[in-house]
């Protein structure tokens, strides 16, 4: 079921939520989009209009997802990575899927996702191919597909046999690559990074930084193999499969404790060295991504979340990808994958806290990028000055980068944050639990004409906090707080928090 931009249908709500039968209401669908979907996106509304902002970006970031960056690309719709680009990246296709399109565009997400294999294994950039295992589970869980699932769970199972054997360090028990967000040079002190480097942008072309053990990319790795791990229970695989995916995933878990988390700064580091005179050596600045991952994919436990919460470095405008300055750079001169906001980054750190209790940092963050991407509006772009809040591409190989434009997972990860954060969707294989967040602040909050399966969901937020008072599903009051997914028609869920 895909979404269509469709402007005759701009007066949907007024038309058919009159409707008193369901069957009406298909029909007025199916008339005005076709019998394949939902034909208009969701509208994001709040009543206090100091929140106003929210609803632009939203929009601006449906605009940029279904608009813009939904292209054809051999004969398949898909998602690419930004209007400078013309296909989608790993890395990236996978985090658009995981954040919003699975759930937007479940056939374009599906498209993409397929798009970046080869051969039943995930291609292209090596070093963080295993979000894709993440993003499909989650592709699974919100359109039940059972049939993808099997197929991806062989993708999932070829991609980590070949990493285990290709990029597995066995004296550490850690997987070596590039740190996840961070594929230029600049992203990287000296060493591996030479004190002035000028012959390649591309981090992988110096000696060294492929054999980095980084922290975000055993996140990823410990994330992608309880998604194995789940996705092999689904199918009812034996448990001795099972099982082999859980155990990695706490092998892996005890190793990065052992040699990434770093207890005089109450957080995981960047990365240890693997190779040259620093071999073994742990870099303890702050990875953005790291951090993020390691809240949001499960690898760090409770005490290290609250620890992590309470002394992570944020700058004037938010999670930079890593902390502090290299010596080569500085505020005048701020590295582009250093001292630098990525939006989509902040994202992931807000719903990574977010998924550990830490609702003021989810707070701050979402307010923070409605900010930037709102004073660019409708252009949401990669980069911006953490200390100016100014769109900026930052310091590399002697020379200043511009702040791409357009970038899709910039729109992903803040509809991720309003989705998954404000209206606290978790999504489940048989349907989708709610724990949704609103500052007082904020005031009460509508999203309409969302699509799930073969349902249209109104979802109404009133009152204020993290604690349900109330949770309604078509004026019936569920004590549950989760929408079956086995639902069809307009459902109206409202939520009354406390």
């Amino acid at each position: 079921m895909g979404i269509k931009m469709v402007e005759a249908v701009s007066v949907r709500n007024k038309k058919i939520d009159t409707c008193q039968s369901t069957g009406v209401v298909w029909l007025l669908i199916m008339l005005l989009c076709g019998a394949d979907g939902y034909c208009a996106t969701p509208t994001l509304s709040f009543d206090n209009p100091g929140t106003h902002r929210f609803e632009t970006v939203y929009r601006d970031a449906l605009q940029n997802l279904i608009n813009i960056n939904t292209v054809q690309s051999q004969g398949k719709r898909i998602l690419r990575a930004g209007s400078n680009y013309g296909r989608p990246w790993t890395r990236d296709g996978s985090l658009n899927s995981l954040c919003a399109a699975s759930l937007l565009e479940p056939d374009v997400a599906q498209s993409t996702l397929w798009f970046i294999t080869q051969d039943n294994r995930v291609a292209g950039q090596w070093w963080d191919r295993t979000v894709w295992i993440i993003a499909a589970w989650e592709h699974f869980k919100i359109t039940g597909n059972t049939s993808f699932l099997s197929q991806a769970y062989t993708c999932a199972r070829n991609t980590l046999t070949y990493h285990e054997e290709n990029y597995y360090n066995s004296e550490y028990g850690l997987f070596r690559g590039l740190s996840h967000l961070c594929d230029g040079i600049a992203g990287y002190p000296s060493p591996p990074a030479p004190a002035n480097p000028r012959k390649s942008s591309f981090a992988g072309d110096y000696t060294g930084v492929d054999h980095l053990l980084p922290t975000s990319i055993q996140a990823i790795y410990y994330g992608a193999y309880r998604a194995a791990a789940a996705m092999a229970e689904e199918l009812g695989k034996a448990g001795s499969e099972i099982n082999g995916f859980q155990t990695k995933a706490r092998r892996l878990k005890i190793q990065s404790d052992k040699h990434l988390w770093a207890p005089k700064y109450h957080r995981y580091g960047y990365f240890i060295h693997g190779t040259g005179m620093k071999a073994g050596v742990l870099e303890t600045h702050q990875e953005g991504a790291g951090l993020a991952f390691s809240l949001w994919f499960g690898l760090a436990d409770d005490a290290q979340a609250e620890t992590m919460m309470k002394h992570f470095h944020n700058q004037p405008y938010g999670m930079t990808c890593v902390w502090p300055h290299f010596t080569r750079f500085s505020d005048a001169k701020p590295g582009r994958h250093n001292v630098a906001t990525w939006p989509q980054m902040c994202a992931y750190w807000a719903l990574g806290a977010l998924s550990r209790g830490g609702h003021s940092i989810f707070k701050w963050e979402l307010e923070n990028v409605t900010r930037l991407l709102h004073s660019t509006s409708p252009d949401l772009r990669e980069i911006y000055n953490s200390v100016t809040g100014k769109p900026e591409g930052g310091w590399q190989n002697g020379k200043h980068w511009e702040a791409t434009h357009n970038q899709t997972w910039c729109a992903t990860g803040y509809i991720g944050m309003i989705h998954k954060g404000v209206f606290g969707m978790t999504f489940q294989a048989d349907g989708i639990a709610f724990r949704p967040y609103l500052a007082r602040e904020w005031g009460a909050c509508s999203l309409s004409g969302l699509p799930y399966r073969d349902m249209m969901l109104n979802i109404r937020l009133a009152g204020s906090g993290r604690s349900i008072a109330s949770f309604k599903i078509n004026g019936a009051e569920s004590a549950e707080h989760f929408l079956d997914a086995g639902g069809t028609g307009e459902n109206r869920i409202s939520i009354t928090l406390k």
